[in-house]
């Protein structure tokens, strides 16, 4: 138990300072600025915005969540699909298949957290993330549903904490990569 909240609080503090370190590295784009053989040049524009609290938190807790996954779920569900093949192959491939989904997701994750926090006009780079983190948690449920007997439906109440979890930040990212419509009825133009 022990070594398990030892890795919890080496994942978090490895995710506080990715994201700490990419928030405060922001990449400025390369303008043209002037016309003509003399007065052309090439100048960096300002840097976009800081990111957000919501971004950064949704990024941190996205690196968390990919080396939990990497370093802890997978690895244990891998573990029980192998288990599991003998008996139901079925059962063990659905399972094999949401674990590489999650290692895969996690890149995924990692990836676009990084690159929101360093430019977060970028941050609509979240939703195809946001809607795959959503569909793999729940197909995380149902695999472990697919075990069948009373300890594949206690695997899956298990795996739906961690899953709600999993699927509560990726509304969260969809959150912040579809903001909601602003329309002003008192605009004439519009």
């Amino acid at each position: 138990m022990l070594a398990l909240l030892i890795g919890v609080v080496t994942f978090a503090g490895i995710a506080l300072a990715a994201t700490h370190l990419a928030a405060r590295r922001g990449r400025a784009a390369t303008v043209e600025a002037g016309e003509g053989a003399y007065r052309a040049s090439r100048s960096t524009a300002p840097l976009p915005e800081r990111p957000g609290e919501a971004l950064r938190w949704s990024a941190g807790f996205g690196v968390f969540w990919a080396l939990c996954t990497v370093f802890g779920f997978a690895p244990g569900g891998s573990a029980l699909a192998l288990m599991v093949m003998e008996g139901d192959p079925a059962a063990g491939y659905s399972l094999l298949a949401v674990c590489a989904s999650g290692v895969l997701l996690s890149g995924a994750l990692v990836w676009v957290g990084i690159r929101a926090l360093r430019d977060p006009s970028r941050v609509s780079r979240h939703r195809p993330v946001a809607v795959w983190s959503a569909v793999h948690h729940v197909l995380v449920v149902l695999a472990f549903a697919l075990l069948g007997d009373e300890e594949g439906v206690m695997l899956a109440g298990l795996a739906t904490v961690p899953c709600a979890a999993g699927l509560a930040h990726a509304l969260f990212m969809a959150r912040l990569a579809w903001p909601p419509l602003e329309v002003n009825v008192f605009d004439a133009t519009a």
